[in-house]
C-alpha cells in the first residue's frame, strides 16, 4: 500500500482564533479520554463510571513509586527559583546519564551534556520537530503509529507526518520494513517532499514488540542514504518483560539505538533517543522527559531558550534525582516492575485466548495488548463485510462504559482492532475485560445509547 500524507489542512476561519486553532478545534475537539478521566469507575465511590483500559498510565507500582518519592522529598530552598537553566539541573543531568549508561547500554557513554530534560516526552518529541523540520517538510512513521505522534510533531510547527503502510502484520519488525521506508523515501522525492527525519516509536506503541538490531541498523543505513535524521522514542524502553504465553513466538528483545555504534552506519548527528519517566516509573503527573543525542550540541544548544516553554518543576527534578541514583532500589524495582507487566499480560491473553480474540502475538514491551475485537464481532452478529466494524464496537464498548483505544485512532490499516491496556488493578483490569465480552455479546443497538 502506499504511503499516506498526514497533514491537516489550514481550511477553516474563525475571527475567535487562528487559523491553526480553529482547525485543532474543529477536527479534533475534546479527546474523548478527557471525559473518561472525569468518570472514573469505582465499585464504591463511583459505580456508574467508565472502566479505562484505554489510556496507558500504569497503576503497577504507583503506590511504591508515591511511597519512595515521600521517603525522600526534601527540597532544598533554590527549588523556588530557576535553579540552573531551561533543560534540567546538573545534578538531575548527571543522574539521567548514569541511568542511561546503566541500563540502554549505549556504544559511547552518555554524558549530561547530551541530555536535554523536558517536562514529558511530548515535548522532547515537539522540540524534534521545531529543531529538526521547517514548516511542510516531513516525518516518516510506519502504520500503525502512537496516535500522539500526530500532535507532538505537526500541530504547532508545521511539520507533517507520512505514513508507510503495511501488508502483513510481521513486516513491521522484519528487513522488509526497511524496504517499505526505502520506497516511501524514494517517492516522496519524486514528489518532491523533503523529508527530514524517521521516526521509530520502540518498543512499538500499540503493538508491544521491539524493533530487532539488524532492522535498527538498517533503518540508520537508510537515514543515512537520504541524508535524515532517526529518532527512537523509546519510553517503553525498561516496560520489556517475559512473554510467558506465546511460547510459539520468539521476539526481539529490546536494543537501544544508542546502543549500536554508529561509525560507518551513519553520522552520529543524526541519532537521536526520547526517553522519560511516566511509563517506566508509573510516573505521568511527574512530566520528566529527555532529549539524548550524543552528537548534535547544535540541537541542545538550540533547546536552551526554548525551553522556557518546557521546563520541568524544580520540585520535579527534585524528585527525579531522588529515583534515578537510589541504585539498590532500582535494582529491585525495574525486575518487580516487568515482572508485574509479565503477569497481567498473561492474564489479558488468557483472556482473549478463552474467548476465541486474535491479538497480536509475540509481545514483550509496553502496558497494553493490541487485539482483535472487530471479527469477534462479526462472527457473533453477521454485520456486513461493508460495515464499519470499528463504529460498531466503539458504540457497544461506550454502552458498557468501558474505554478503549481503537486501531483507527493509531491509523492502522485493519478495521476492527484495539488496544487494551492491562497495567491497571486486577479489579479493574477483570471489570473491564468483562464488560468487553458483554459488549461483544450483546452487540450496539440505538436505543443502548
Amino acid at each position: 500500500m502506499d504511503s499516506k500524507d498526514f497533514t491537516i489542512s489550514l481550511s477553516y476561519r474563525s475571527e475567535y482564533v487562528s487559523d491553526r486553532a480553529s482547525v485543532i478545534e474543529r477536527e479534533t475537539g475534546k479527546m474523548e479520554m478527557w471525559n473518561v478521566l472525569s468518570d472514573l469507575w469505582e465499585p464504591k465511590d463511583n459505580p456508574d463510571g467508565i472502566v479505562n483500559l484505554g489510556m496507558a498510565q500504569n497503576w503497577l507500582l504507583r503506590d511504591i513509586v508515591l511511597q519512595r518519592i515521600r521517603y525522600s522529598f526534601d527540597p532544598p530552598s533554590s527549588a523556588l527559583t530557576y535553579t540552573e537553566g531551561t533543560t534540567g539541573s546538573k545534578r538531575l543531568k548527571d543522574a539521567m546519564s548514569k541511568f542511561i549508561n546503566h541500563h540502554f547500554f549505549p556504544s559511547k557513554r552518555v554524558l549530561p551534556e547530551h541530555v536535554s530534560v523536558t517536562n514529558g516526552t511530548t515535548s522532547a518529541l515537539e522540540h524534534i520537530s521545531w529543531a529538526l523540520a521547517d514548516p511542510g517538510e516531513y516525518f516518516l512513521v510506519g502504520q500503525p503509529y502512537y496516535m500522539n505522534f500526530v500532535a507532538n510533531l505537526t500541530w504547532r510547527f508545521g511539520a507533517r507526518l507520512l505514513t508507510v503502510s503495511f501488508e502483513k502484520d510481521d513486516d513491521r519488525f522484519s528487513e522488509v520494513a526497511v524496504k517499505k521506508y526505502q520506497q516511501a523515501l524514494d517517492k516522496a522525492k519524486a514528489e518532491g517532499k523533503k523529508v527530514a527525519g524517521i521516526l521509530l516509536c520502540h518498543p512499538h506503541n500499540p503493538l508491544g514488540r521491539c524493533y530487532p538490531r539488524k532492522v535498527l541498523i538498517g533503518m540508520m543505513k537508510l537515514a543515512q542514504a537520504h541524508r535524515v535524521h532517526i529518532i527512537a522514542d523509546e519510553v517503553y524502553a525498561l516496560s520489556t518483560w517475559e512473554n510467558t504465553v506465546d511460547k510459539e513466538c520468539a521476539p526481539a528483545n529490546f536494543h537501544s539505538l544508542l546502543s549500536i555504534d554508529p561509525n560507518g552506519i551513519i553520522d552520529g548527528h543524526r541519532v537521536h533517543v526520547v526517553w522519560g519517566m511516566s511509563k517506566d516509573f508509573a510516573a505521568k503527573g511527574l512530566r520528566v522527559g529527555a532529549l539524548i543525542s550524543q552528537y548534535n550540541s547544535h540541537l541542545h544548544n538550540s533547546l536552551i531558550e526554548t525551553g522556557y516553554f518546557t521546563m520541568i518543576s524544580s520540585f520535579s527534578d527534585h524528585i527525579a534525582v531522588n529515583l534515578l541514583e537510589d541504585e539498590e532500589w532500582l535494582q529491585w524495582y525495574i525486575p518487580e516492575h516487568q515482572r508485574r507487566l509479565s503477569q497481567n499480560y498473561a492474564k489479558t491473553a488468557r483472556w482473549a485466548q478463552n474467548n476465541g480474540i486474535n491479538y497480536v502475538k509475540g509481545a514483550n514491551a509496553g502496558l497494553f495488548m493490541f487485539a482483535d475485537l472487530g471479527t469477534k464481532y462479526r462472527e457473533i452478529h453477521c454485520i456486513s463485510p461493508t460495515l464499519n466494524v470499528t463504529q460498531w464496537v466503539q458504540r457497544a464498548l461506550k454502552a458498557k462504559k468501558v474505554f478503549l483505544s481503537s486501531g483507527d485512532d493509531f491509523g492502522y490499516e485493519k478495521p476492527g482492532w484495539f488496544r487494551i491496556v492491562f497495567c491497571v488493578p486486577d479489579y479493574c483490569l477483570f471489570e473491564g475485560l468483562g464488560r468487553i465480552i458483554e459488549a461483544l455479546n450483546e452487540g450496539w443497538k440505538k436505543n443502548n445509547v
